[in-house]
C-alpha cells in the first residue's frame, strides 16, 4: 500500500498529462484537484492484489468537452451519494483513463469517504469514449451498469442503468445539458474483473513518468526525459500555425497544423485526445498510439484545448506497447465511431491498428 500526499500531487499529475495524449484534463485542473483531496485526508492507493477479488470496484471519470463546463468538488462527492442510492456498494475507486486530471479521478470521493483508490485504472491512457473506459463490459451480456453523473452550475444530475452503450450515450448528451462536462460514477465491478481487464500499475506509471519530468528544469530535458522513459521519439519541433476545433457530440474535434524546421507540414487531428500525425498527407502514426504536443516554453504536455496559434511546440509518440491499454481498446468497432466522425468532420479516413 502507498499514501498519496499533497507533495505527491505534481508527480501524478505531470505523469498522467503525458499518458492523457491529448485528452485526460489539464494540468491545472488535476493539481487543484489532487491538492483538495490530499488536504482533506492522505489517499490510500492500493495495488490490485491487496483487494479481495470479490470486492467491489466503482469507475470515476469526468465525460464531456475538456473546452467547456464546470465540474466542482461537490460534484465529485455527489456522485458517489447517487451511486448508494441506487444501493451500489463502493469497496474501492478507480479511474476510467489516465490524463493529467484522469489520474485524480476517485481521490475526492477517496478522501471523503475513507476508501482506497486501487490501482488499476481502466486504461493507462485516456480515449474518447466511455464504452473505451468500461474494460470491455458492454460483450458481457447480462452486465447491466449503473452510471450515475453530477455538474454545471446549476448542480444538475442524473442516474441511469442500463446496457453499458445506450447509458454512456446518455450520460455524454446529459454532459451538454449541464455545460459540457460532468463528474461520474459508473460501471461497478468486482477487483478480479477490473484486474483481467484493466490496466493494473497505470498510476506507478504515471508517478514515474512524472517523476523524471521533475527531475530537470529546462524544457527541452524535459520533454526529452518523458519521451526517454516510454521509448518513445520527437517526430517533430515547430510552431502551430493553424487550429481548428468545433463541437460535436460531446467532444471536442479538429486538428492542428505545426510547421517544423524544414518548412514541412504537420497535422495532428483530434477528437478530444490526439487520434492521428500527418506529414503532409503521409500518416505518421494513429491512436492509440500515445502522441503528445509539449510546449516548448515550458516542457510540458498540452491538451488539444490549450494549444494556442504561434506557440512553439515539439510533435511526440510512445508506441502502445509501452503503456498499460485496457480491455476497452482493444476492440476494433469502438473505433468506428471516431472514425466516422473523423471522416463527417475533417474528411479524413483513419485506420486504426489495435
Amino acid at each position: 500500500m502507498d499514501i498519496i500526499r499533497l507533495g505527491d500531487v505534481e508527480k501524478y499529475v505531470y505523469g498522467g498529462a503525458v499518458l492523457g495524449g491529448g485528452g485526460g484534463g489539464s494540468i491545472e485542473e488535476g493539481v487543484k484537484i489532487g491538492r483538495i483531496a490530499t488536504q482533506i485526508s492522505p489517499i490510500k492507493l492500493l495495488d490490485v492484489d491487496e483487494i479481495h477479488d470479490e470486492k467491489n470496484l466503482v469507475t470515476i471519470s469526468m465525460v464531456g468537452v475538456q473546452s467547456k463546463g464546470v465540474i466542482l468538488p461537490y460534484h465529485h462527492i455527489r456522485v458517489i451519494e447517487l451511486m448508494r442510492m441506487f444501493n451500489v456498494e463502493v469497496d474501492g475507486l478507480i479511474g476510467s483513463e489516465c490524463g493529467a486530471t484522469a489520474i485524480t479521478h476517485g481521490w475526492i470521493q477517496a478522501a471523503v469517504y475513507g476508501k482506497p483508490v486501487v490501482d488499476c485504472p481502466c486504461d493507462g491512457r485516456a480515449h474518447p469514449t466511455g464504452v473505451m473506459g468500461a474494460m470491455g463490459l458492454h460483450r458481457v451480456k447480462e452486465y447491466r451498469t449503473v452510471q450515475a453523473a453530477c455538474g454545471g452550475e446549476e448542480n444538475l444530475e442524473i442516474i441511469v442503468s442500463g446496457n453499458i452503450e445506450a447509458t454512456s450515450r446518455v450520460i455524454r448528451q446529459f454532459s451538454m445539458e449541464a455545460g459540457g462536462c460532468v463528474a461520474v460514477a459508473r460501471n461497478p465491478v468486482k477487483v478480479n474483473y477490473a484486474k483481467r481487464n484493466g490496466a493494473p500499475g497505470a498510476l506507478k506509471q504515471a508517478y514515474k513518468i512524472g517523476e523524471t519530468i521533475l527531475s530537470v528544469h529546462k524544457p527541452e530535458d524535459r520533454i526529452e526525459a518523458a519521451v526517454k522513459t516510454l521509448g518513445g521519439k520527437i517526430i517533430c519541433r515547430g510552431e502551430v500555425r493553424g487550429k481548428k476545433v468545433e463541437i460535436e457530440g460531446g467532444f471536442d474535434v479538429g486538428y492542428i497544423e505545426v510547421i517544423d524546421e524544414r518548412n514541412d507540414l504537420y497535422k495532428v487531428t483530434f477528437v478530444n485526445e490526439y487520434m492521428s500525425v500527418h506529414r503532409w498527407d503521409e500518416i505518421v502514426t494513429t491512436f492509440p498510439n500515445l502522441i503528445n504536443i509539449f510546449s516548448l516554453k515550458t516542457g510540458l504536455p498540452l491538451n488539444s484545448a490549450e494549444i494556442k496559434l504561434e506557440e512553439p511546440v515539439a510533435i511526440t509518440v510512445a508506441d502502445k506497447s509501452a503503456i498499460k491499454i485496457g480491455e476497452g481498446l482493444r476492440d476494433q468497432k469502438l473505433y468506428d465511431p471516431i472514425k466516422r466522425i473523423i471522416k463527417d468532420k475533417l474528411n479524413l479516413e483513419l485506420e486504426f491498428k489495435i
